[in-house]
């Protein structure tokens, strides 16, 4: 049994569904009325499938009265290709995230151990007023104020 059934949707949902539907396949996606298309649609909707993917796909781009949106589609673009396009980006953002957020990590505990080699592993040497001023000389010759360096961050 399928997971997704048209048949089980109210009268105005399934009107619209088939409405976009058939936007798209007007667009240019000549598989849009594919019934396995129906459930991406209605669970990610048109603007998180289609209309954001669609630009590498366009032979001309959307008017301001195109409907939801879509442009002009390459012929020979299917539905399918603009999915595939979209699990590709996604799996790239996946990564990019993954990667960066390991890098922060790893960035964070660098610093630890730097400021640990630098003020020493007594705890009264956090609070010691020599690291506690609200400007700081660096050795090149110049000044830190305090909050500088975080609000350069933002």
């Amino acid at each position: 049994m399928p997971y997704f059934n048209m048949d089980d949707l109210d009268d105005g949902v399934r009107q619209k569904l088939k409405e976009q539907l058939e936007a798209a396949r007007k667009a240019g996606l000549y598989d849009a009325l594919d019934p396995k298309n129906e459930e991406v649609i209605y669970l990610e909707g048109i603007e998180e499938t289609l209309v954001q993917y669609q630009g590498h796909f366009l032979q001309e781009q959307p008017q301001a009265d195109s409907p939801y949106g879509l442009g002009k589609f390459k012929p020979g673009t299917s539905f399918q290709d603009v999915m595939d396009y979209r699990d590709l980006d996604l799996e790239f953002r996946r990564k990019a995230m993954t990667s960066m957020n390991r890098f922060e990590q790893n960035f964070r505990a660098a610093m630890v151990r730097i400021i640990r080699d630098q003020i020493g592993s007594d705890y009264e040497t956090y609070t010691d007023p020599r690291f506690m001023k609200e400007e700081y000389q660096l050795p090149d010759g110049r000044l830190i104020r305090r909050g500088q360096l975080k609000s350069r961050l933002r």
